[in-house]
């Protein structure tokens, strides 16, 4: 064993060098990781914190209107875009009668369909990094109720199926933190009002399909889209 070691040592050195320097690379790069979160860590309370809500539009955009407030509740916002979008939400319900158990094999379609025009082209937007930064105002909210209606009356289905329609609205917002990093936040406005942060995965798959179905004219106009546009759109993209 002695004459075999003896026989060896380079080898053994060299191995042990080896494996010292690996080891120095990986706790260099932890200390290099340690110190990356740790300056992370510093920049959270500068960086800022979007958040929106929609409630009646008030004074700014009329009593029969939303008005969508996109805010900054910490540090500071540099840069701000808020990109509202709103999709028609179209499902079919199945009818029930009292006590009667649902029909698993009854095919329930849904639809969800860009609606350009629903936010007014004017928007109020501030200076601030802070605060209350950008209001956008819905279109009276009862414009679109007669082609809704209109709709609904031409739906051909029969007695176990109805329909129901909602507008969704979805947010991208973007801005530069202090750092002049750059950010891109996606939101879902709640039935509660509140605008709910969703999955970047989610915000740009939502965002794609409203702008390709806009390119290629399979999209609603709020204020002039009639019923039977509705009925055409919904035929070609149920589900």
């Amino acid at each position: 064993m002695k004459q075999f070691l003896e026989t060896n040592k380079v080898y053994f050195e060299t191995v042990v060098a080896i494996l010292l320097g690996i080891m120095a690379v990986v706790v260099a790069a932890s200390q290099a990781w340690l110190a990356y979160k740790s300056y992370e860590l510093t920049k959270l309370p500068y960086l800022p914190q979007i958040a929106a809500n929609i409630t009646m539009g008030g004074e700014r955009c009329g009593e029969e209107s939303w008005k969508l407030t996109t805010r900054n509740l910490s540090g500071s916002a540099y840069d701000v875009r808020v990109e509202p979008i709103a999709f028609l939400s179209i499902r079919e319900l199945q009818l029930l009668r009292v006590g009667q158990e649902p029909n698993s094999n009854i095919e329930l379609k849904t639809a969800l369909l860009p609606l350009r025009g629903y936010f007014s082209l004017l928007s109020y937007a501030s200076s601030a990094t802070q605060g209350e930064l950008v209001i956008h105002c819905t279109k009276p909210l009862k414009e679109m109720d007669s082609s809704k209606r209109e709709f609904e009356a031409l739906y051909a289905s029969n007695a176990e199926k109805s329909i129901t329609s909602h507008v969704d609205v979805y947010m991208v917002v973007s801005y530069k933190d202090r750092f002049r990093n750059s950010h891109t936040k996606y939101f879902q406005v709640s039935a509660g009002g509140m605008a709910e942060p969703i999955s970047e995965d989610s915000g740009r798959n939502l965002s794609g399909r409203y702008s390709r179905m806009v390119d290629e004219g399979q999209h609603l106009e709020y204020s002039s889209s009639t019923g039977d546009d509705i009925l055409r759109a919904w035929r070609v993209n149920a589900l």
